[in-house]
């Protein structure tokens, strides 16, 4: 009985030495996310803007909300030059982000995440043809526990087509003829 309180002022001496280390766990990877470009997508390489679309809303397709007003989905964007089919880009904490001052601003929460690969050089609009994108996946996000979202370009805007019906309208229509006929002025 006398060696009872020697065991347990030796075992609660091995308890204090090792609570550090314990508490010491190493720090959590930061939050990134990893875009892969379907094989089948891209016919050449191609550059343009990687985004990466956070949105809290999942009533629509988180592309298709951004703006500037209130409640706008948070953007990741970052210049992407010779994109090709199968590659892998990283977007993390280095990526312009708005409307925030980094992605350690991000609010945890459940959100819509979206890539789009911005490539029209005409229309700045991620729904522009030609620009393509992913389905949208629902993720919890938490910068301070860090981690990896996979996400995958698979789609492309298809390009604009004239209805049916306008297309049929204007093939009987009468070529349009010049309003005025260039005049070369006198020389004098």
């Amino acid at each position: 009985m006398r060696r009872l309180p020697f065991v347990l002022a030796f075992l609660v001496g091995l308890a204090e030495m090792a609570a550090p280390f314990e508490a010491a766990q190493p720090p959590a990877a930061p939050l990134r996310f990893e875009v892969t470009v379907a094989r089948d997508l891209l016919g050449k390489p191609r550059d343009g803007r990687l985004l990466v679309v956070l949105d809290r809303n999942a009533q629509r397709e988180p592309r298709l909300r951004i703006g500037t007003d209130y409640g706008a989905p948070t953007v990741l964007g970052m210049d992407v030059n010779g994109l090709s089919a199968g590659a892998t880009i990283v977007v993390d904490g280095k990526a312009a982000v708005f409307p925030l001052d980094g992605l350690a601003k991000l609010s945890a929460g459940d959100y819509a995440v979206q890539p789009v690969f911005d490539v029209s050089r005409d229309l700045k609009l991620v729904d522009a043809p030609g620009n393509y994108y992913g389905e949208a996946v629902r993720v919890r996000l938490d910068p301070a526990a860090g981690g990896v979202v996979k996400l995958a370009l698979t789609r492309q805007v298809p390009p604009e087509e004239m209805p049916a019906e306008l297309k049929e309208a204007l093939k009987d229509a009468p070529a349009a003829k010049p309003a005025a006929k260039a005049v070369k002025p006198a020389v004098r």
